[in-house]
């Protein structure tokens, strides 16, 4: 949340799309929380595939709307186009998964090209997992260590 919200100043002060990719793989619940405590414009999740027209136009009125003229939207690493595909690369692992990221590269491509403005494209990847731990972290990690008996 933080780091979307930082990306505001650049988005604005040169009147972009930012668009943010997230981890989550195959479940939107990192974008669609990332994009609510956020307040970005659009949330792409993985389980709708999504219409890059569509998506400009709302981006595009999204961005007329805001009064510094720019608009942000967040998108999991597993989203696709309709009629396109998941973007993977890589060495399977143990799971039989492949590494999966580069649907926010490729969207901001077709954004870029669709609406004639430039876009600002932000990986978080390992960033969304780095930090101090909050409250909710220590906890879990007390209480795990607290009731786990040795075998």
């Amino acid at each position: 949340m933080d780091f979307i919200t930082a990306l505001r100043t650049p988005a604005g002060s040169h009147e972009r799309i930012a668009v943010v990719e997230l981890f989550g793989r195959n479940s939107g619940e990192t974008s669609l929380i990332s994009a609510y405590l956020a307040n970005v414009d659009r949330a792409i999740i993985s389980e709708v595939h999504f219409d890059p027209e569509k998506l400009a136009n709302l981006l595009m009125e999204d961005k007329r709307n805001n009064p510094s003229n720019y608009a942000i939207m967040t998108i999991l690493e597993g989203a696709q186009m309709i009629a396109g595909k998941i973007v993977e690369y890589g060495q399977e692992d143990a799971y039989g998964h492949k590494k999966l990221g580069g649907i926010g590269a490729i969207t901001g491509e077709a954004l870029q090209k669709l609406t004639g403005t430039q876009i600002l494209y932000q990986q978080l990847a390992y960033l969304m997992r780095s930090g101090e731990p909050d409250a909710l972290d220590r906890m879990v990690a007390t209480s795990y260590a607290t009731f786990s008996t040795p075998d």
